[in-house]
């Protein structure tokens, strides 16, 4: 079996079901201004882990490995996305909020960084 498999395996057997607060596009009311939607809560199958010394080598110069987490999932996240003005998912994980950072497509799962957010 390869590894992917065995990972793949790994995050389906210890998923849980993780709030998400998912941003979606605005809209325009009638007199043509701008209106952001408030962020849904949706939940996702994954496991959350302590970032390790190696994630915090792919994260941005400056951020604190105690502040990350490392998200295992089979389910879409999404991070910022600027043209589309679609805002990050916020992770809701032992009483904190974490912002998705970015997202690595492993083939059967998804591996995603998310930073602590401050309130």
């Amino acid at each position: 079996m390869q590894p992917e498999q065995c990972i793949y395996k790994a995050v389906l057997s210890r998923a849980t079901r993780i709030p998400v607060l998912r941003h979606y596009p605005g809209t325009h009311d009638e007199n043509g201004r701008w209106s952001d939607r408030e962020p849904t809560q949706e939940y996702v199958r994954a496991v959350v882990y302590p970032a390790t010394g190696e994630d915090l080598e792919l994260a941005d110069e400056g951020s604190n490995i105690n502040e990350m987490v490392a998200i295992y999932t089979v389910d879409q996240l999404s991070t910022l996305n600027e043209p589309k003005m679609i805002q990050p998912d916020i992770i809701l994980h032992n009483g904190r909020k974490y912002q998705v950072m970015n997202v690595e497509d492993w083939g059967p799962y998804r591996k995603a960084m998310a930073m602590k957010v401050e309130e």
